[in-house]
């Protein structure tokens, strides 16, 4: 086993934050200069209300996918775009118990919020399948976030089993997602770009023809080539992704995707220490996740963890920070 699971758990979590922080604010976060008129929208606080739900009950509960408008909201300049949900899309939920849920219709950031499903789910490929549509389904009847939603919980699931293999993932996700979208059509030029080593410039031309607007999905595909063309390399794959179009969640996915793979080793030492240093009432941590510290985050990441593995009281789980544990899917762990 290349890295044990908590510390891609933990990767997972740590790679969205300060894919979505680099994304959003660019180099100038680590000097603590974040501008005060800038509130870049984020699904951070959704991610973190989303994983105590699993933690709490276990299993998947879509009312915590659902964000009253008064809290989660309070910062979005677009406020007139977004709808109400309508009642029929949660299934099993009563949604007048939630009578602020609303949603943006088409949000492609959407699919930030459902890395803690990937995580939870990702031992079973069939119920990875069927949580992560249902949690999709909350943002409407939206065939591209869907594909996009599964794609990359497929791969972060593979990277968590060690399945991982660069040469074949988009083969892979192109047979998982089994329909032929403008998602796969795009997944079908990276993987050729990729085969011939093509730089980000030249993929950016063949995805987004010059005068042409960057379909929904566009940021999907970039982030497979992002992690891709240097998945050993966090910070690189990370940092190329702040250059394409919506960067924030395209550098967000890529953090997702990088971290679980890499795991924790393998996120800039740097970038943690400045994201120490910042102080809480004005840190990108606070401002796009509602998260106090790192230390937060990874006790987060911990307790999913736990509940995944079965612990009794995922809130007593790695106490001691000494404690050193050993927790796989299944047939991972093998003797030497």
């Amino acid at each position: 086993m290349r890295y044990s699971l908590l510390s891609r758990f933990r990767g997972a979590f740590l790679g969205t934050v300060f894919g979505e922080i680099l994304g959003a604010y660019g180099d100038s976060w680590q000097l603590g200069t974040i501008p005060q008129n800038q509130q870049p929208s984020s699904t951070g606080r959704l991610v973190v209300r989303g994983t105590e739900g699993l933690i709490r009950g276990g299993r998947l509960d879509l009312a915590d996918w659902c964000e009253a408008s008064e809290s989660t909201n309070q910062n979005e300049s677009e406020k007139s775009q977004v709808i109400l949900l309508k009642e029929s899309t949660l299934v099993g939920v009563n949604t007048t118990a939630y009578p602020g849920i609303k949603r943006t219709s088409g949000d492609i950031r959407a699919i930030i919020s459902t890395v803690p499903v990937a995580l939870f789910f990702h031992e079973d490929e069939a119920k990875l399948r069927q949580n992560l549509q249902q949690v999709a389904d909350v943002w409407q009847d939206d065939s591209v976030l869907k594909d996009g939603t599964l794609a990359i919980g497929y791969a972060i699931a593979l990277a968590l089993k060690e399945k991982l293999n660069p040469d074949t993932l988009i083969t892979q996700t192109i047979n998982y997602l089994d329909v032929e979208t403008s998602l796969v059509q795009q997944l079908r030029q990276v993987e050729v770009l990729l085969a011939a080593g093509a730089g980000l410039e030249t993929t950016l031309k063949t995805l987004i023809p010059r005068g042409t607007t960057a379909p929904t999905h566009t940021p999907v595909a970039l982030a497979f080539y992002c992690f891709l063309s240097t998945i050993e390399d966090f910070r690189l794959s990370v940092m190329r992704a702040t250059r394409c179009p919506k960067a924030q969640v395209t550098s967000a996915i890529v953090g997702a995707l990088s971290g679980a793979y890499n795991s924790i080793a393998g996120v800039p030492v740097a970038w943690r220490l400045a994201l120490g240093k910042q102080p809480v009432d004005n840190s990108p941590l606070m401002q796009l996740w509602g998260l106090n510290s790192e230390a937060e985050l990874l006790r987060l990441a911990a307790r999913l963890l736990a509940t995944w593995s079965g612990v009794y009281n995922a809130d007593k789980f790695l106490i001691d920070p000494t404690q050193v544990s050993a927790i796989a899917a299944p047939k991972v762990i093998k003797p030497r």
